[in-house]
């Protein structure tokens, strides 16, 4: 029984194990360059090794254990080591073909392909601190020119370096379909400028007519923005900069942090935090602080210590930003700010895309087609969303505006029909003093029992004046209320001047004479001028200032 179990266990390892041993002995995938498309990704033919000690060369690399891609674009996240490929294409035509090896994305630091000539390895650069004298090939991608006898295979190396993130999308191009790309490329690029550039102007110009220091921010985040969309898509270097190393180091996390700043300083005045919601003020303010800190830690590592460094922080902070902003949005418009609603929708779709990039920088979502122009499509979005946002703001102000216009016209016009009113009060306390006198007259008469005055006739006079009397304090009244803030500001300017200056001063504002002023007063002419020569000093007027004129002018 024994024997019979031992027996069967041979032969079944002698059917499995060929199977295993065929396994690893498979070849390396091929890629065979003539029917290969331009289309095609070549992520599932690479072998890499990751992390390997920058001063690793090619004989060292040839030594390394690889592992096949199991994805069209083959995604290894941040870090500060080197990554090694290899991979072969054949040529299995009986005549010389001649490829553009395409890397999609511009931002790896370095890059160099090696394969062998005459049986010696050699080199080819490229990269985005590389200069562009010595690279094998420039465009808005990464390019190696390759170049395939007939019926032959060759063997290829590629180190790559990058602090950007390490994605690789791989594609070998015809000559037609490489300048197709490129034309298309730029075709974009000169797009997303033109629909930003227009959105800056168009807000520069408002904010310069408006005053208004909320256009010139948004302007700056839309710069921001479009600084960084440059630079991430290796235009900044292909035609701005191509010499100074450093500016093209660290151009493209400057522009991030940059626009980062801008834009979360732009949510801070357009939500008005400081009002609404003070935790989403204090989150804002620290989201600029650790972007500042971030970009200033990573270039100082760099170039003051010599750490090589990769912008993974920056990266993390725009992504959180993106949430802190979303969650102020939507806090402050809870708390009462209408304007916050585009805002809360511009920052949804941006929160969206941006995670979706950052997250394949990260390694956590595969790349593709959307993911890899995720930043473009949510910074569009985001750019019109805002617009919109901004516009609302806009269109809603000059309402307020046309309303608060309405009202003081309206008020103006009270102002002017109690003015007739206090005018006609003015002329009937004239006649109230009038009658005053004629009560006197008629007393002294009473007295001498002349002109047939009788007591009940002087009641009537009495009863009359009493009904004069108290219009003069409907005229005082009237001047108190609908001249509140003429009072407020002399008094606020002049806090020396006394109650009857005051008065005097609101009845020379509703253009009283001196003897209209004595008369409404029950003083002398000559009380009422010393009152205004009193008035000139404590307004600090000289002799030759006009007392009414400057009073009306307040």
């Amino acid at each position: 029984m024994i024997a019979k179990i031992l027996l069967n266990t041979l032969l079944v390892l002698g059917v499995i194990s060929p199977i295993f041993c065929q396994e690893n002995q498979n070849p390396d995938r091929i890629i065979e360059v003539t029917t290969i498309g331009s289309d095609d990704l070549l992520g599932t033919y690479l072998y890499y090794s990751k992390d390997v000690p920058p001063e690793y060369d090619i004989e060292q690399a040839q030594k390394l254990t690889y592992q096949l891609s199991s994805k069209d674009i083959l995604n290894l996240g941040f870090s500060d080591e080197s990554v090694w490929h290899r991979f072969k294409i054949n040529n299995a035509s009986d005549t010389i073909v001649e490829r553009m090896l395409r890397i999609e994305k511009p931002l790896q630091d370095s890059l160099q392909l090696y394969y062998k000539k005459n049986d010696r390895w050699v080199g080819s650069n490229t990269g985005y601190m590389v200069h562009t004298k010595d690279k094998d090939f420039n465009g808005s991608s990464l390019y190696f020119s390759l170049k395939f006898e007939p019926n032959s295979e060759q063997t290829f190396y590629l180190r790559t370096k990058s602090k950007y993130g390490r994605s690789y999308s791989m594609k070998l191009l015809e000559e037609e379909d490489f300048r197709k790309m490129e034309r298309n490329e730029l075709m974009l690029v000169c797009l997303l400028i033109g629909i930003l550039v227009t959105i800056v102007f168009y807000n520069l110009i408002l904010g310069w007519g408006l005053k208004d220091s909320i256009y010139f921010l948004y302007g700056g985040t839309v710069i921001g923005g479009l600084l960084t969309q440059i630079s991430v898509r290796g235009f900044f270097k292909q035609f701005l900069v191509d010499e100074n190393l450093f500016i093209q180091e660290w151009c493209a996390p400057f522009f991030i942090a940059f626009g980062t700043v801008v834009t979360a300083q732009f949510c801070v005045k357009f939500l008005e935090t400081a009002t609404y919601d003070k935790l989403s003020h204090r989150l804002l303010k620290g989201i600029i602080w650790f972007q500042v800190i971030a970009f200033f830690y990573e270039i100082i590592r760099f170039e003051v210590f010599g750490y090589y460094t990769t912008n993974k922080l920056v990266a993390v902070g725009l992504m959180i930003f993106g949430f802190l902003a979303l969650f102020s949005g939507i806090r402050v418009y809870m708390a009462g700010n209408q304007f916050a609603k585009y805002l809360v929708a511009a920052w949804t779709s941006y929160c969206i895309t941006i995670v979706m990039y950052v997250c394949t920088l990260l390694v956590i979502i595969p790349i593709n087609g959307v993911t890899v122009n995720a930043y473009v499509i949510g910074s569009v979005l985001e750019a019109i969303l805002l617009s919109l946002a901004v516009a609302d703001r806009y269109r809603t102000l000059q309402s307020e505006k046309l309303k608060l216009a309405t009202e003081i016209i309206s008020k103006e016009q009270d102002i002017s029909v109690k003015s007739k009113e206090i005018i006609k009060l003015q002329m009937e306390t004239v006649q109230q003093l009038r009658s005053k006198i004629e009560i006197a007259d008629n007393l002294k008469k009473l007295d001498k029992e002349e002109g047939g005055v009788t007591l009940k006739n002087i009641l009537a006079d009495a009863r009359s004046t009493k009904l004069e009397d108290q219009k003069a304090l409907l005229l005082k009244k009237e001047l108190a209320e609908y001249h509140t803030e003429f009072i407020n500001k002399l008094s606020s300017q002049f806090p020396n001047l006394t109650k009857t200056d005051i008065e005097i001063c609101s009845f020379i504002k509703i253009g009283l004479s001196r003897k209209e002023i004595s008369n409404l007063r029950n003083t002398s002419l000559d009380a009422v001028k010393s009152s205004r020569f009193r008035l000139k000093k404590k307004l600090n007027l000289s002799q030759n200032d006009s007392l009414d004129e400057y009073i009306r002018s307040l």
